[in-house]
Formats: C-alpha cells, structure tokens, sequence
C-alpha cells in the first residue's frame, strides 16, 4: 500500500468516524471531491476516486442533505497532508488538516461529531 505523508505534527485530537459519509465538493468550482469518512476538530479523512497532490491546500464545502435535520454546509480550508490507496483498489484515503482554524465553525463539527459519530464518548 502506498502512503505518501507531509512532514506535519501527528494530529492533536481523535478523529471519530462517522456512520454517514457526508458528500464533500470543492468549494471553489463546486465539483464533487469525496466523501467524509471521519472528522476531528483539526482535519478529516476523505476517501475520493482521484488522489489529490500532498501539500494542496483546498477550501472544501461538506454538504448534511443526507441527514434527517440538513444543516447548513460547512466550509473548510484545508491542506493536504497525506494519501494512500483505500484497501478497496478503487478509492483513495486522503488526510487533511484544517489551515484557517479562526474562521473554522467549531460548533458545527462539534454537532456533526455528536450526532453522526460511531462510537460516542459517555460523560463519567
């Protein structure tokens, strides 16, 4: 398996995997870009049919009309940190970490973790 990374700190939060794989599309040109496998407060994995060049910087729009109370989308800068191929042959996993953290919806990804997330944290 092929895995090229950027040379960047390991990520400082735990990403959580989602059981919806929210549609994400360039926001620039509207394109579809990918799915959204999981998601933490600094970056998120995408699993694309096309790899992107490691070190991209790419502004992402994750769009919620699968889910029962559609938000608005989230738009997030983002720089490619790394890429490898999806044990499935035909996709690509690519990791990205978000770039404009002060202008990033924090509450947003934080209802978007709670409510969408695999496995949830139970307050002690």
């Amino acid at each position: 398996m092929v895995n090229t990374q950027l040379d960047t700190k390991k990520r400082l939060t735990k990403r959580r995997n989602l059981y919806i794989y929210f549609r994400v599309y360039d926001a620039q040109d509207n394109s579809f870009f990918g799915h959204l496998v999981d998601i933490s407060y600094d970056g998120l994995k995408l699993m694309t049919e096309s790899p992107c060049l490691v070190g991209t910087k790419e502004k992402l729009r994750i769009e919620f009309y699968q889910a029962e109370d559609a938000a608005d989308p989230i738009i997030v800068s983002t720089l490619c940190c790394w890429k490898q191929k999806s044990p499935n042959d035909s996709y690509y996993d690519l990791g990205f970490k978000f770039t404009n953290k002060g202008n990033l919806d924090l509450e947003k990804i934080y209802k978007l973790i709670n409510l969408y997330s695999l496995f949830r944290e139970v307050p002690a």
